[in-house]
């Protein structure tokens, strides 16, 4: 179920990438690129959660 999702998942990016190809042979390098920038800033953007005080109720059952 991996392996199909994984290959669903990575076939539109080839078939850009041969598109892009046909335009300028640079064209998938930049278009790599940006995909790997934009990951980055994602990445960068997620933050831990953060609790309030209002869990201290269910911090104490958990604790005993």
């Amino acid at each position: 179920m991996i392996m199909s999702f994984t290959i669903a998942f990575a076939s539109p990016f080839g078939y850009l990438a041969g598109w892009l190809s046909s335009i300028d042979r640079r064209l998938p390098f930049v278009f790599t690129f940006s995909i790997y920038i934009i990951a980055i800033i994602i990445v960068g953007r997620i933050r831990d959660p953060e609790f309030s005080g209002d869990n201290e109720a269910a911090d104490d059952w958990n604790k005993g």
